[in-house]
């Protein structure tokens, strides 16, 4: 908690961005850890040797849990992002394990100073900044107002309790980062860009004038050439980076939806149209709204633009409706929908109003605004005083005493959503209103408005389409029948003819779905711990059933022929087909283009223009030989033949433009490096430091 008593006097500069702490935005979800460390697992895995305990993770994972409740309460929670928090706790061991104690010897610690600039610095923490930033945006501006920001973290124990527990939970985020960026920075600063190097980057700044003769590969026919198994397999232990595997299964599954049929949709909508009699026959229009309809009781004005930006299907028909009339129902997503138009008018384009700002000191501070802002608007109102005159006289921002409190007028939705519903929406032109803020009270006051169209009020009410007890029932019974009938390979491959079949299917032990099927981890789970070819198994998800058949099981190592065989084989025939074409292009040297495109059915470009530095040739496509074989080859000579991605090529170099000039070979270098470390950050070095780390990773065994 040291950063508590820092963060209220420091400031200062925050420089560096937020790596994998930035993964807490995209988290839908935290897991419990309960009962998943059960059995004789106590161990998920070593990490350079260095064994993962399998009760400090799950408590890793529920802290990280509890940090996400804690700085977004409103999060909701689902498989597929348990699993992001999972592995983001795994990276988090990775790190220490790999980079622990390099980190320790080279010092590097965050000081309270830095985690106080990292809240209330020139450069706020990114982190800090998402997490924090929409707490203070100023109404009138929509913009970020730091020191609100910051008078807020001076007094957080006196004004709000929360906001202590978010800093409280966001300062070992901060830290941790700020230390990863320390490490990437003396990482970045280590790089260098040899003169060699940097000689050559400068020679490429060249413009050239080819002519090509392209034999394409597609002139040789494919009964022409073979490729047998065994130079596949040797083309793979050749490239044995790009063929390297990860330990995998191959399956079939058979799916079964769990969807509502013609007689649930049809129960569904009439539920729903049940809706039209019952607001039809209510005796409080508005509380059988607030208690039946999407919205509930939070109805605000639409637009026709609005409606559509929001993704209505029925949207010109929400617009043009008449009021009191109801559209549907209708299929919206997977609920069926009945809207009822509840409200029309127009609305203003722009509005001219002013303010009157009356801050919040301190918590004991607040009752006290309540009663001026009360007062104030009794005042204005019983004709004591004008709005600028109290505005002048009350109001916190300085610019009141000059202008009255106005501030001009303000296009439709350019303000936070509060104020722009009360003086858009609510207020008529004259009218006062008040709105409390977490910083202080706002009085309004709607002076003028331009521009008039069109708005609406939608109430919603819907029902999910789901499929009824009996309808699950049915769907349950198909599947375990499937499976009772199917539980060895050649009857599942005979059953599985008519239904809805995935067939070779590939994961590894950390993929989170199968088959793009969501929720499938336990399917990946039981095929590493348990799983043997031929095993058929059934599992019951969250809106389906699925029966797995394990194909086969390919243990860490290089690709077999037979999985990568579809990919290679045209590779090599390409490189058989391009030795024929060279044979028969033997004397390309020597030979006028003209003479070369008769023999070989080939097509000569003529004046193509082509950048050393780019790959990419016009009319042939990314062809980097045909640039490079251009640079190599003396101005007015023509290459031997040489292969291409899509072809047998042979250039000609007309000319050669040197655009590079007079440079200096100490500055360009400097260049280059700045142009490349941005590429030093720490997810990009740790990333190429994991590769090369000994992983045994078995969280497979638990989940």
């Amino acid at each position: 908690m040291a950063l508590i008593g820092k963060i209220r006097q420091k400031t200062g500069l925050l420089l560096g961005f937020i790596g994998v702490s930035m993964l807490i935005f995209l988290v839908q979800e935290a897991i419990s850890s309960q009962n998943l460390t059960g059995g004789s697992t106590k161990t998920l895995g070593k990490i350079n040797g260095e064994k993962v305990d399998a009760a400090e993770f799950f408590n890793d994972v529920s802290a990280y849990e509890n940090r996400l409740k804690t700085l977004n309460p409103n999060i909701s929670f689902n498989e597929q992002n348990s699993m992001y928090i999972r592995e983001e706790v795994w990276n988090n061991f990775a790190v220490k394990y790999i980079l622990g104690n390099t980190i320790e010897k080279l010092g590097l610690t965050v000081s309270n100073d830095e985690l106080a600039e990292a809240f209330k610095g020139e450069t706020i923490n990114p982190l800090v900044m998402n997490v924090l930033g929409q707490s203070f945006i100023n109404p009138e501006t929509g913009m970020f107002d730091k020191a609100k920001m910051e008078e807020a973290l001076n007094n957080m124990d006196a004004v709000d309790s929360r906001l202590r527990e978010t800093v409280i939970q966001l300062e070992p985020l901060v830290e941790q980062d700020r230390i990863r960026t320390k490490y990437s920075s003396l990482v970045a600063k280590s790089a260098y860009i040899p003169s060699f190097l940097a000689e050559s980057k400068l020679a490429e700044n060249k413009l050239l004038n080819i002519d090509v003769l392209s034999v394409p590969y597609s002139t040789i026919d494919d009964s022409k050439v073979t490729v047998t198994d065994a130079e596949i397999d040797a083309y793979i232990k050749n490239h044995p980076l790009k063929y390297q595997r990860d330990a995998n299964f191959i399956v079939d599954i058979v799916t079964f939806d769990v969807v509502p049929n013609s007689a649930d949709i049809e129960e569904i909508t009439k539920q729903v149209l049940q809706n039209k009699e019952g607001l039809l026959n209510s005796d409080d229009d508005s509380l059988y709204i607030a208690r039946s309809s999407v919205q509930g009781g939070n109805i605000a004005y639409q637009t026709a633009e609005e409606i559509k930006n929001f993704g209505r299907v029925n949207a010109d028909s929400l617009s043009n409706a008449p009021e009191g009339s109801f559209v549907g129902p209708y299929k919206e997503g997977n609920d069926i929908v009945l809207s009822y138009i509840a409200g029309k008018k127009l609305i203003p384009d722009s509005v001219r109003a002013s303010r009157i700002i009356l801050s919040y000191k301190n918590a004991a501070d607040v009752e006290a605004k309540k009663k001026l802002a009360e007062q104030i608007i009794q005042d204005i109102k019983e004709g004591k005083a004008s709005f600028a005159q109290k505005a002048s006289e009350f109001s916190d921002e300085p610019s009141a005493k000059g202008n009255g409190g106005d501030f001009g007028f303000i296009p439709h939705g350019s303000v936070e959503p509060d104020f722009n519903k009360r003086l858009f929406y609510d207020m008529s032109v004259g009218q006062i209103e008040s709105i409390e803020t977490p910083s202080g009270i706002f009085i309004l006051q709607k002076t003028a408005q331009v521009g008039l169209k069109p708005a609406v009020r939608v109430i919603d009410f819907s029902s999910e389409l789901v499929a009824s007890d009996a309808t699950s029932k049915e769907i349950y019974n198909n599947a375990n029948n499937f499976w009772n009938d199917s539980k060895t390979p050649k009857s599942f491959d005979e059953k599985s003819k008519t239904q809805k079949t995935l067939k070779d299917i590939s994961f590894v032990a950390k993929d989170v779905n199968v088959g793009g099927i969501e929720g499938t981890r336990p399917v990946v789970a039981w095929a590493f711990k348990e799983g043997k070819v031929g095993d058929v198994n059934f599992f019951d998800l969250s809106d389906k059933y699925v029966i797995v058949k394990i194909d086969a099981k390919n243990e860490k190592g290089l690709a077999k022929v037979s999985d990568v065989k579809n990919e290679i084989n045209p590779i090599l025939m390409n490189e058989k087909k391009a030795a024929l074409i060279q044979k028969n292009l033997s004397d390309s040297k020597t030979a006028g283009l003209e003479a070369l495109a008769n023999k070989s059915n080939g097509q000569i470009h003529n004046g193509v223009i082509v950048q050393a530095n780019n790959s990419f040739v016009s009319q042939l496509g990314m062809e980097p030989k045909i640039v490079g074989t251009a640079i190599a080859t003396k101005e007015g000579k023509q290459s031997a033949a040489i292969s291409g991605n899509n072809g047998v090529y042979v250039v000609k170099t007309n000319s050669i433009e040197d655009l590079s000039g007079s440079v200096d070979l100490k500055v360009f270098q400097n260049q280059l490096y700045r142009q490349n470390a941005s590429a030093l950050n720490f997810d990009n070095i740790f990333s190429t430091i994991l590769k090369n780390s000994k992983i045994d990773d078995k969280r497979y065994m638990v989940y």
